[in-house]
């Protein structure tokens, strides 16, 4: 195959094959070698995804005579990721976590090798730089006082993680905002320091506002986009600077047993707010939750959504998963029902040995979204034995969108 290829670049150096050398009088690409397009009669390259675009200007009889066309309307892209995990760090997650960890490494080598299906071929070009940060769930209450919630201003506010707080041994008190991996070796190392990275603990504030987390984590300091408090976004030159690199496709992956809580009024985290339970009190108020197409904003945290990836392991029956975004919301189990043992708890969307968990529909509201702004998705059900499968569907739609970009 490189030989091949090595072939083909040969050809397309040689004179007779440059860009306007070829006529096509009668205007149809088919007058034109692979690889051009006819416009204003001559034969152009046309890049993946790029529109040839021909400009002209008026001549002296008032026709339109050629004007030489831009060098290239594609910009060569490195094949660099850049992951942010969103880890929820809340009292029933240690098996979750645990499963992220264990499964991250099958992601990494599949990145670094090109292998999609494990047969030792290479499948597609491996990436050349893979970055990972994680930030959690918490995000504070708003300042009431919660027992479950330590910092009830902030929480850790959609900042990296610069602690290691899942007790693993080992583990340094202290690491980077982010880890970065150059391939192809150094994947053992990699998978102790993720392990670091990732295991949050489950001391975490049980008001988990997953969605907000991710949005400010990646918002530029400068967007127009405010948060609690009137405070501004993590990303760009803010909090969390330099973890996004401008040429990166951006991922943004979410782990969490719990449905979204990212509210616009915190005063729904007072115990006194109303007579619902604090178990209860996201669904019964979501009139008082973000609207989720807020986060059609995460679409803009790259500069071509379409380099933007949102995935979410969360409360998802297993066996709609994979379907449309619509027939997820359908399915009965994924309606907010009282559980009529416990009135003051819903009924999950799924059960796994490792726990319930519950109806997760903001994040699939998210996806639709976002999928409608250009940008890739995947919806996977937490509730599982291990996170294999979803890696390995998230790998393809890294390498799909990678490919698709100018090489």
């Amino acid at each position: 195959m490189r030989a091949l290829t090595l072939v083909l670049l040969l050809v397309g150096c040689a004179p007779e094959l440059q860009e306007g050398h070829f006529a096509c009088p009668g205007g149809g690409d088919d007058e034109c070698p692979s690889g051009f397009v006819c416009a204003a009669q001559r034969c152009w390259r046309s890049p993946p995804d790029a529109q040839v675009d021909v400009p002209t200007d008026a001549g002296p009889d008032g026709g339109d005579s050629e004007v030489p066309p831009p060098v290239d309307a594609c910009t060569p892209q490195p094949r660099a990721v850049d992951l942010l995990l969103m880890v929820d760090d809340s009292g029933s997650m240690a098996e979750e976590q645990a499963a992220l960890t264990a499964a991250f490494p099958r992601l990494a080598r599949k990145l670094a090798e090109g292998d999609l299906d494990g047969d030792g071929i290479a499948d597609f070009d491996p990436i050349a730089s893979l970055r990972v940060g994680v930030v959690s769930s918490d995000m504070g209450v708003g300042g009431h006082s919660v027992p479950i919630c330590d910092n009830s201003m902030f929480g850790d506010d959609g900042v990296l993680i610069t602690e290691h707080r899942g007790r693993v041994d080992g583990c340094a008190a202290e690491h980077p905002a982010f880890l970065e991996y150059t391939p192809p070796g150094g994947l053992s190392e990699l998978q102790r320091e993720l392990t670091c990275y990732a295991t949050l603990g489950t001391e975490g504030c049980g008001f988990e506002q997953q969605l907000e987390a991710v949005l400010k984590a990646t918002t530029p300091s400068d967007s127009r986009v405010r948060f609690f408090d009137n405070t501004v976004g993590h990303g760009g030159t803010g909090r969390n600077a330099g973890f996004l690199r401008d040429d990166a496709v951006r991922v943004v992956l979410l782990l969490s047993d719990e449905e979204d809580c990212s509210a616009e009024n915190p005063d729904i985290f007072d115990p006194g707010y109303s007579m619902t339970g604090l178990n209860r009190r996201c669904d019964v108020h979501a009139d008082q939750l973000w609207d989720t197409s807020r986060y059609r904003a995460l679409a803009d945290i790259a500069s071509d959504p379409r380099d933007v990836i949102f995935a979410a392991l969360v409360g998802v029956p297993p066996g709609v998963e994979t379907g449309t975004h619509d027939a997820i919301l359908a399915h009965p189990d994924m309606a907010y029902r009282e559980d009529p043992a416990m009135p003051q708890r819903l009924l999950p969307a799924c059960r796994s040995a490792s726990g319930d968990a519950l109806p997760g529909r903001r994040y699939v509201e998210v996806a639709q979204t976002l999928e409608g702004e250009g940008a890739s998705t995947l919806i996977r059900s937490i509730c599982r034995e291990d996170f294999e499968d979803p890696f390995d569907d998230l790998v393809a739609l890294i390498a799909t969108r990678l490919d698709a970009r100018c090489p």
